[in-house]
């Protein structure tokens, strides 16, 4: 595609993306990170920073680096990621969530489960009321909100877990 499109061409960012997703599901993190990179700085220069497409790049590298343990690479990316969304897609779009319940798994990778389970059960909430109780996405949210409290003190959120996975 390259030989016959430009590089800043939507069709060679989106391929761009997609290998890198690859490369990241199978555990090639530092591969994966040049093409997400390369893919991000030419989204935010020929779509902008606040497209939809260009965040969800964002999101990609902010997985990318949780994966190789950069944390605070993640986390810096999540929270721009995060502030960008809300302001061009609303606190409600499934993006948004999808990018406060990575941020959330981060923080709780980091061992801050108390503000993992509330950004958790805050978006747990607004998924019921915006994608329905089955959609995958809620189930997601479900699924790492029961791992949290586990993680947690098993005496006081112990029932709360058990409770989820079922």
């Amino acid at each position: 595609r390259r030989s016959v499109l430009s590089t800043d061409h939507p069709s060679i960012l989106e391929t761009l993306n997609g290998f890198a997703l690859g490369m990241m599901y199978q555990g090639r993190y530092a591969e994966a990170e040049d093409l997400f990179m390369e893919s991000y700085e030419k989204r935010k220069k020929t779509l902008g920073p606040e497209h939809q497409t260009t965040l969800l790049v964002a999101y990609n590298l902010a997985r990318n680096y949780m994966h190789r343990g950069r944390y605070t690479e993640s986390r810096k990316m999540y929270e721009d990621c995060l502030s960008r969304q809300q302001i061009t897609l609303g606190g409600e779009h499934a993006s948004t969530l999808r990018t406060i319940a990575g941020l959330a798994f981060l923080i709780s990778k980091q061992g801050d489960h108390q503000t993992a389970s509330r950004l958790l059960e805050d978006t747990l909430e607004t998924h019921k009321r915006v994608l329905a109780k089955e959609h995958p996405a809620t189930l997601s949210v479900i699924h790492n909100l029961a791992i949290v409290y586990s993680a947690m003190d098993e005496q006081h959120y112990g029932g709360r877990a058990e409770k989820l996975f079922r």
